[in-house]
């Protein structure tokens, strides 16, 4: 067992807790808002993502790219927090991988919505006819899948480099 409690044998091959902002009191108090920061990102993205699929009245274009991009940021908090506070990236270098496409994800996803909302403000009839669910499903499936090149040239970059 290391100084603080939890397992900080480096060499082990099983995922274990390793909390790496505890020496200072800066590093106590940030180590701390990055949780409550987390604990809101994946509730609150957690609860928006329920919300827009069993509430009728937000099956609109609008409401499924911030489903999307509720989604692709819980993602992102998900994968920075066990890759932070895990040893996951020594244990499964493919979370690399994940975790750069969550997080580009989460980037374009935010684009798609000010697209999305740009197209409605300045073609409101047209983008009735054209901007459709299904149409932003695809564009985020587009996204998801366009963001794993990036995904995958950092993952093949660490894993060269052999730095995670």
């Amino acid at each position: 067992m290391g100084d603080n409690g939890f397992e900080s044998n480096s060499s082990s091959k099983r995922l274990t807790l390793h909390l790496m902002f505890i020496e200072t009191n800066f590093e106590i108090t940030f180590t701390c808002v990055i949780f409550t920061i987390a604990f809101f990102g994946v509730f609150g993205n957690l609860a928006a993502i329920g919300k827009i699929i069993y509430d009728p009245k937000y099956h609109t274009p609008t409401f499924a790219v911030i489903g999307q991009l509720a989604l692709a940021d819980f993602l992102s908090v998900t994968c920075v927090i066990f890759g932070r506070m895990t040893n996951i990236l020594q244990v499964w270098s493919f979370f690399v991988f994940i975790w750069n496409v969550a997080v580009f994800s989460s980037y374009f996803h935010v684009c798609l919505l000010s697209g999305v909302r740009y197209l409605i403000t300045v073609y409101p009839l047209q983008s009735r006819q054209h901007l459709t669910v299904t149409a932003v499903c695809l564009c985020s499936l587009t996204i998801w899948i366009s963001c794993s090149v990036p995904g995958a040239v950092f993952y093949i970059l660490t894993i060269l480099n052999g730095t995670y």
